[in-house]
């Protein structure tokens, strides 16, 4: 079963933490073009996508690995967040699980910070890990790749061998230093510079979310 996260701001004017309207938010992860409004993504959306990774950096949740860090263990629902959004909450009865939240000024302090995180990679992924970039492609640690392992010597093997011909999949596991940022573009790209543009003060904006499965 899927799991998605609810993924609400608020900003903290006139002594009191307030809902943020999806109209200041980015353009929805899950809109195309050609899209109408009566659709049941709305165009503006605070919703980052399913995105396990994230969920996992955010509240530990959907953890496949030992490898990643979370940013900071669950600490519940705010007690001071807004009556909508305690509203909302409430409505999801026992479904609701694992609320927590950020502040903006938190959520920009890890941006820059890196975490290490363990990846299966195929050889174009292995090309890029030895050229120093972060892996556009690559998979987590399961079974089905564990039958496919190679060694990064038997890896570099196959680089160096121009005629190998082999229709086979290769894979192998590679340990790296992961930048937070890189684990939600999204996220960190459209998501955070919206958040920015409501106040100037990073403690006064804040992520609320919890998840459904």
């Amino acid at each position: 079963m899927g799991c998605d996260i609810h993924l609400h701001v608020e900003e903290y004017y006139d002594n009191s933490w307030h809902l943020v309207s999806n109209n200041k938010a980015p353009i929805s992860y899950y809109w195309e073009e050609g899209d109408k409004e009566d659709t049941y993504h709305n165009k503006h959306d605070w919703d980052p996508g399913r995105n396990y990774l994230l969920f996992n950096i955010l509240a530990g949740v959907r953890s496949y690995d030992d490898s990643t860090s979370i940013m900071k263990e669950p600490v519940g629902l705010p007690e001071d967040c807004s009556k909508e959004l305690m509203d909302e909450y409430r409505g999801w009865g026992g479904d609701a699980h694992t609320p927590s939240f950020f502040t903006l000024e938190e959520l920009l302090s890890f941006q820059d910070l890196t975490f290490p995180k363990t990846m299966i990679v195929d050889m174009k992924g292995f090309m890029e890990y030895k050229k120093g970039s972060v892996p556009g492609n690559w998979r987590y640690y399961d079974f089905y790749f564990s039958e496919k392992l190679i060694s990064h010597k038997e890896m570099e093997e196959r680089l160096n061998l121009i005629n190998f011909a082999d229709d086979k999949e290769y894979y192998t596991k590679i340990n790296i230093s992961y930048p937070y940022k890189e684990v939600s573009k999204h996220f960190w790209n459209s998501i955070i510079p919206e958040m920015q543009k409501l106040q100037d003060n990073p403690k006064n904006v804040r992520i609320v979310f919890w998840f459904d499965n």
